[in-house]
């Protein structure tokens, strides 16, 4: 009763999620790390946005003759879409500009900034999110820019509904200044703007194509944190966003079903324990299972190994359960062997009647609430069971496609 009761009062104070089935266990208590978040952010510098931002562009128009909107204004909690009046054709390209931050906590400085509250669709075509403070976007259907800011995860379905009643959003509020400059797509006019104005366009990011056969979860947007290198990895770098890139499989969860992973995490975006929903900042691999439910190991900045807690934030919380593999400091930097068998590890962490199957693996990197700076390598990924071994990414499989 006693637990109980902690749990609800933890619940009420926003820091971990509703009640599930999940019991932790290894984790410290959250009021615990709260204090330690909130000491860490009262001395942090606060960072100001230029308070000029849409004179500065508006002039910048004016220097390279182009026609530009008037500068639109997203408000924090506004739960709606906003017109443009920028009409667009399917793969047509769009310069969009964006500057501000939406607050969790002004006073503790947590905000979401363009790359990870700013939201963009085109007519009734999928919802996605910018990348930057500078993005170029590319119209995927005919139709009109629309604009909205809200937190990651707030959509109920992948054309941007929002169902208050059934998936609170997060409260924000701030504002963000964002206006749409067709023109600025072009390469040759982006080169003059640079010159002239080099703060605006300081980080201009356009999607790039993911590994191959991974795809973004929706919900979390499209990123640029995980791309592969010259080594045949799988990359991950995460700096004040979020993303979650997902792998279709499709294998029977029995007891000879184990997943293989090497991974090499080089920093970690969190300097505190990552229990409470303000510092659950993390890199971690996950597998998806059929029903509905996902287990990632991650590596934490503190926790114990063996720390199993379940995800402190909304919707996630019924949904994730984390299992704390790697802790220790002296091994970042270092290639890391894995080798998990999942129906254990299921039953373990979540109990309960377990799944058939396993429908996914999952890459997860996690920086907005502390903004700080996650990087981690991951190769040989796979499955082995009865039947075999099921890669999913090897160096190997990598160097030869490259190779044909």
């Amino acid at each position: 009763m006693a637990r109980y009761r902690l749990h609800s009062l933890y619940q009420r104070m926003g820091l971990i999620g509703a009640p599930g089935t999940v019991t932790a266990q290894g984790m410290p208590s959250p009021l615990s790390v709260l204090l330690r978040f909130v000491a860490s952010r009262l001395r942090r510098g606060k960072s100001v946005a230029p308070n000029d931002f849409s004179t500065r562009v508006m002039r910048l128009a004016a220097e390279l003759e182009i026609d530009v909107p008037e500068p639109m204004t997203l408000v924090g909690g506004e739960l709606r879409w906003h017109s443009t009046g920028v009409q667009c054709q399917a793969g047509d390209r769009v310069m969009l500009l964006a500057c501000g931050r939406l607050y969790l906590s002004r006073a503790l400085d947590v905000g979401l900034g363009p790359n990870s509250a700013l939201w963009y669709r085109f007519g009734e075509g999928k919802v996605q999110k910018a990348l930057s403070e500078a993005t170029i976007l590319t119209a995927d259907c005919d139709g009109e820019l629309q604009l909205i800011a809200v937190a990651p995860g707030d959509f109920a379905t992948t054309t941007g509904d929002i169902d208050e009643v059934a998936q609170p959003p997060l409260p924000l509020t701030g504002t963000m200044a964002v206006i749409p400059v067709p023109a600025l797509a072009d390469a040759e006019l982006l080169a003059r703007a640079r010159q002239s104005a080099p703060e605006l366009f300081a980080d201009v990011a356009e999607a790039q194509p993911l590994p191959e056969g991974w795809k973004d979860l929706w919900r979390m947007g499209q990123g640029r944190i995980f791309s592969t290198n010259g080594c045949g990895e799988i990359s991950c770098r995460t700096c004040g966003d979020v993303g979650i890139v997902q792998y279709p499989i499709d294998l029977p969860l029995d007891d000879a079903l184990t997943l293989n992973w090497a991974w090499m995490a080089e920093s970690l975006p969190s300097d505190l324990p990552e229990n409470i929903q303000a510092t659950h900042d993390y890199l971690s691999i996950a597998v998806e299972f059929d029903n509905g439910l996902d287990l990632t190991y991650m590596w934490s900045t503190e926790l114990a190994e063996g720390t199993i807690f379940q995800c402190p934030l909304p919707w996630w919380d019924q949904r994730e359960t984390h299992w704390v593999l790697r802790n220790d400091h002296e091994k970042l930097g270092h290639w890391l062997q894995e080798r998990r068998s999942l129906l254990a590890d299921y039953r373990r962490a979540i109990g309960g009647e377990p799944p058939e199957r396993v429908v996914a693996v999952w890459l997860i990197a996690n920086s907005v609430f502390q903004r700080g700076e996650g990087r981690c390598r991951y190769r040989d990924i796979g499955f082995d069971n009865a039947d075999g071994h099921h890669p999913v990414w090897t160096v190997a499989q990598v160097a030869a496609a490259s190779a044909s």
